[in-house]
């Protein structure tokens, strides 16, 4: 007897070697999984470049008000003329924030690495007082203009959210939620 294909066996075979590429898939957790918030909370990424430039940026910490920003200049030197800076994304490996030692003043500590030690690191806050969200973006600035070592640059800065309202706020940054904090 000779074995014939047909459409359905063909679509067998495709569920079965489908099924077998599918990766590992977890469910989210919960929002009242407190386990699960809190490693959100301490390890955003957890990839670590191999390509990294020497010594790390770290400022003193910085105050930043609402709907301001903080540029955190590294030693790079801008091209004369009105050239105009390049904005794009940084990596951030670890992001917390915290109420230090009966302060009403919230601190943000942000890890993580500039595409290149040409990058500044530029700090933005808007909060939302009325939906009671504060929205911190941290992203890098550079001169395209300007050759550069190619390798990451580590940054370490701790950010201290100032003028902001008593109440409690859900903390996002670039996008992610991070944490809540109650302003006394």
């Amino acid at each position: 007897m000779q074995f014939k294909w047909t459409g359905l066996a063909s679509f067998f075979i495709l569920i079965l070697l489908l099924s077998a590429c599918g990766g590992n898939e977890s469910t989210p957790a919960s929002k009242n999984d407190t386990t699960a918030a809190e490693e959100k909370n301490t390890s955003n990424v957890s990839w670590s470049p191999t390509n990294v430039a020497e010594g790390i940026i770290k400022s003193d910490p910085v105050d930043i008000g609402p709907g301001s920003s903080i540029e955190i200049r590294t030693p790079t030197p801008t091209p004369a003329g009105t050239v105009e800076p390049v904005y794009g994304s940084v990596v951030i490996k670890n992001a917390s924030v915290s109420l230090p030692n009966g302060s009403a003043t919230p601190v943000v500590r942000v890890i993580g690495y500039l595409p290149s030690p040409c990058h500044k690191l530029i700090i933005k806050m808007d909060p939302d007082i009325g939906q009671k969200i504060i929205s911190i973006h941290v992203l890098s600035s550079a001169y395209l203009q300007v050759p550069c070592n190619q390798k990451y640059m580590p940054f370490d800065q701790t950010i201290r959210l100032v003028d902001i309202p008593r109440g409690k706020y859900t903390v996002w940054i670039n996008g992610n939620n991070l944490s809540t904090v109650s302003i006394p």
